[in-house]
């Protein structure tokens, strides 16, 4: 029963190491992409600066402002994107490895009661003819005791 105890937490132990390795391993290859410059897109970058001289008038003026903070938000919107695809990666990875575990812990816990169990029985059956002893010790005790009169 020890055995499969022990075999049980080094299975969880080795699901949970292989699963931080796993974490870590993307992560550090996310934090490589990431620290990748941005490049400008030189057609986007080309089109933004004939846009104030293609355009004069007010209206034309404030499309090309949005325009440009499009741009200079687009950088934050795709890392913001790259990290929910990231995050919903580790989550399917880490579900099953997760599962597994809660597998472990609940075979765990099954062993230690059942562990628990053994050894209760086992002491209640001790008292129980300790208790069984101790009344006919009791008879031999008063039947050679004289009387008390």
């Amino acid at each position: 029963m020890r055995n499969e105890l022990s075999k049980s937490l080094e299975e969880t132990q080795t699901l949970i190491a292989a699963a931080r390795a796993q974490l870590d391993a993307r992560v550090t290859k996310d934090e490589v992409e990431t620290n990748d410059p941005v490049r400008c897109d030189s057609l986007m970058s080309s089109a933004m600066s004939g846009c104030s001289l293609y355009y004069n008038n007010d209206n034309n003026e404030n499309s090309c402002n949005t325009a440009s903070n499009q741009e200079e938000n687009a950088p934050e919107q795709i890392q913001f994107e790259k990290l929910e695809t990231k995050l919903a990666l580790q989550r399917q990875e880490m579900a099953p490895v997760l599962e597994q575990t809660s597998f472990s812990a609940v075979k765990t816990m099954e062993l230690v009661v059942q562990d628990y169990a053994k050894h209760v029985i086992k002491a209640l059956a001790a008292l129980g003819e300790a208790i069984r002893v101790q009344p006919s010790e009791y008879q031999r005790e008063l039947r050679a005791s004289p009387p008390l009169e």
